[in-house]
């Protein structure tokens, strides 16, 4: 056997890492030649097998290494020392022993393949922790309100070449006004900043699956405004303006008409008409709009106050109003005695706050 090692080596503590039992070493004797001064002759057992050598590993301490030839005999048996390479791969002085055999076969041993499945188990623990950043960071996107991410690009253009025809051949025709209903209409609350009021209240199921009819609720009080945005309908029809119908409560107890009511408070009620600073081509998300996340009012005055009453239509001036763009308003009340509380729809009569679009060419 051929033992390369250091000059800080001790030779028991080879043997030791050999597994011999210092018991049964007197009955064995040995020598080592050609070694540092330091290792004395190892008395150890003769064993039958490949002749190998141990070699001091990359990850030791060694400095110096000095080659030693240990013969080893029992009464008249003599021969190379073999022993099982199991047993070898001990620390000592803090580095380890490689074993490699004379046949080439390698059964060094490194501290990467013991703590093999700790890196696995450590490399999936970090995975699972990134995909789980990766989802909640997703899903926060997916559920950021819209008014609070970048505009988008403008829709496409649905109308065209339309600016290249010569309108003047069409000047006896004169389109109809537009009655646009606003497809969202919700409700923010001054005095709750963070609430966010249910929408679809109306919803029901149905042996089909869930309606959501097109009932939108309008409120209006001290502390409560309703938030309605509009969707510009058609080509060259861009004159605007926001009306608030009250018709009377006789015509709304016709039986050929559906069940409409609505409360209003007994005094006049002023309702200002203000226009948000919200994206101009993307509906707001009805899931997380309040007070705090409502978009800001634009300009320093309303568009309008509208004085509502019964059987009465209030309406503000007419504006221009881009075609396919989106129109947010806010309904706010200016006295402390205000009160406006209806369900709308689109049937007549119209009990319903909504946008009229007129011609624009």
């Amino acid at each position: 056997m051929r033992v390369a090692t250091g000059s800080d080596r001790q030779l028991p503590g080879i043997a030791v890492a050999m597994g011999l039992d210092p018991g049964v070493l007197s009955m064995y004797s040995g020598t080592v030649s050609g070694c540092d001064p330091h290792f004395p002759g190892l008395p150890v057992p003769p064993q039958n097998g490949l002749s190998q050598r141990i070699l001091p590993s990359s990850s030791g301490l060694i400095r110096q290494r000095h080659r030693c030839t240990l013969s080893m005999n029992m009464g008249s048996t003599e021969g190379p020392l073999s022993f099982d390479s199991e047993a070898v791969p001990l620390i000592i002085d803090n580095s380890q022993l490689d074993l490699e055999t004379s046949s080439g076969v390698s059964s060094e041993w490194t501290p990467w393949r013991s703590s093999l499945p700790y890196w696995l188990l450590s490399a999936c623990t970090v995975g699972i922790a990134l995909n789980t950043a990766l989802v909640a960071l997703i899903y926060t996107h997916l559920n950021t309100p819209l008014l609070n991410r970048g505009s988008p690009l403008p829709r496409p253009n649905q109308f065209i070449g339309l600016d290249t025809i010569n309108m003047s051949l069409y000047h006896d025709y004169s389109p109809e006004p537009i009655v646009n209903h606003a497809p969202i209409l919700t409700q923010i609350n001054s005095a709750s900043a963070n609430l966010v009021f249910p929408d679809d209240l109306r919803r029901h199921f149905t042996f089909v699956g869930t309606v959501y009819p097109e009932d939108r609720h309008f409120f209006v009080n001290e502390s409560t405004s309703t938030v309605a945005q509009f969707r510009v309908l058609d080509y060259a029809m861009e004159n605007c303006q926001v009306v608030v119908n009250i018709p009377p409560r006789s015509h709304l107890a016709s039986r050929t008409v559906r069940h409409k009511t609505f409360n209003i408070s007994p005094n006049p009620v002023v309702i200002e008409v203000w226009r948000l600073g919200a994206d101009p081509y993307q509906f707001l998300d009805v899931r997380a709009l309040s007070w705090k996340t409502r978009p800001m009012r634009v300009g320093r005055s309303p568009i309008a106050n509208l004085v509502v009453g019964e059987d009465a239509r209030a309406a503000s001036d007419i504006f221009h109003c881009q075609s396919d763009s989106v129109q947010t308003f806010e309904f706010a009340c200016t006295s402390l005695m205000c009160h406006l509380d209806f369900w709308q729809d689109r049937f007549e009569p119209l009990l319903a706050a909504f946008l009229m679009q007129y011609p624009s060419k």
